[in-house]
Parts: C-alpha cells; sequence; structure tokens
C-alpha cells in the first residue's frame, strides 16, 4: 500500500502567480502597485480638503485646515511620484 503511495513520481508543474519574472520587475510592479494606491488617497484627500474649504462657512479654522490638507496632499504625492521616479532612475543606472 505504501509502496504505490510512493511510486507516484510524476511531478506536477508549479504555476508562478506574478507577472514578473525577474527580481527587478517585481519590485516594479510593486511600486507602481503602491504608487496606484497613494495617487488614490491623495485624491481622496484632496477632495476632504475641498470639501472642507466649501463647507467652511467662514471659519477661518476650517479654511486652514482645508488648505493644509490639500497642500499635504500635493507634497505626498510630488514625494511619492519623486521616490519612483528616483528608482527607475537608479534602475536604468545599474542596467536592470
Amino acid at each position: 500500500m505504501l509502496s504505490s503511495f510512493f511510486n507516484v513520481a510524476h511531478a506536477e508543474e508549479i504555476v508562478n502567480p506574478l507577472k514578473a519574472t525577474t527580481i527587478s520587475a517585481l519590485i516594479h510592479d510593486i511600486l507602481n502597485f503602491f504608487y496606484g494606491i497613494t495617487a488614490g488617497i491623495a485624491a481622496l484627500a484632496v477632495l476632504y480638503g475641498a470639501f472642507l474649504l466649501l463647507s467652511s462657512g467662514g471659519r477661518e479654522e476650517q479654511v486652514t485646515k482645508g488648505r493644509n490638507t490639500i497642500a499635504y496632499a500635493m507634497i505626498g504625492i510630488v514625494g511619492v511620484t519623486v521616490a519612483v521616479g528616483l528608482v527607475g532612475l537608479v534602475a536604468d543606472i545599474l542596467g536592470k
């Protein structure tokens, strides 16, 4: 009985669920994924800041909060864009 269990010598092929075939391609895919998430969060933050501005009713604290929210969202998206660009630049310099 055990001999028939261990005689199964055919190996099944393991399917790669990732599209990337190299480490650099995997890092590129991961960065693009996080860049998309960050862009979505920044867009929501800008919308929230705009809502704060529109609903402030002239209250200076709400206006300031709305402006700061929009400014920080823009700073964040610029920072992430620069970071992704630098990673791409370093990858190109090192030859991928």
